[in-house]
């Protein structure tokens, strides 16, 4: 049993009603939109969102809800990165808004800090339950990146990748699109013409700013 498996039936779906510690509206709604779409489907499914709104919070949610084998994030910066890396080491955003149990334990969490040059390191990936990178260093679609092998890019069935619209054609890669579930958060999202499309939910900026008051 995976790590997300184990731990699924410890997230809850608390709302920040009248000013309490919980997820923003905007989140809960990218969240069970999330799930909707992954009942009956298995194409990408893209959450458009405003900065600082809580997109991260939404994939790591995801993450429990879908169960998880594994999570891939990819960020558009180094920044981000170092970032999101604290952030699933911590859980900190999910137990915060009382949406995890405090005594679950932080997932093992790699930082993929340089370019994967071979299969063995995809397959060191394989030992931890998130990791995450930058495009040019995790996607076989940037030169010096090796293609991952089959069965690890099978392993790797849950993708959830964190970046901005700008970044989102540099990881339409083979490792991309092997996943099974694949979740695109985004600020904004750029088109490109006859790209394929999966399902989109966005958030207006006043519901992903609003507290909740009714």
């Amino acid at each position: 049993m995976t790590y997300f498996e184990r731990h699924h039936d410890a997230v809850s779906y608390t709302d920040n009603y009248n000013g309490r510690d919980g997820l923003r509206r905007a989140q809960l709604g990218a969240i069970k939109a999330v799930g909707s779409h992954f009942t009956l489907r298995h194409d990408p499914a893209i959450v458009v969102m405003p900065t600082g709104s809580g997109k991260t919070g939404v994939s790591m949610f995801t993450a429990f809800v879908e169960r998880a084998r594994r999570v891939l994030v990819v960020t558009p910066s180094r920044l981000v990165r170092d970032q999101t890396v604290e952030e699933y080491k911590t859980l900190k955003v999910l137990k915060k808004n009382n949406a995890l149990e405090a005594k679950v334990p932080a997932p093992l969490v790699h930082e993929v800090k340089s370019r994967i040059t071979s299969e063995a390191r995809w397959r060191e990936m394989e030992a931890f339950d998130v990791v995450v990178g930058i495009p040019k260093s995790i996607s076989p679609a940037e030169e010096g990146v090796a293609q991952p092998p089959e069965a690890c890019s099978n392993r790797l069935c849950r993708l959830s990748s964190t970046i901005t619209g700008a970044e989102r054609s540099r990881i339409s890669s083979p490792s991309n699109r092997q996943a099974p579930k694949s979740l695109l958060a985004s600020t904004t999202v750029r088109r490109r013409v006859g790209a394929k499309r999966g399902q989109e939910w966005t958030t207006p900026m006043r519901c992903a700013v609003k507290r909740s008051s009714r």
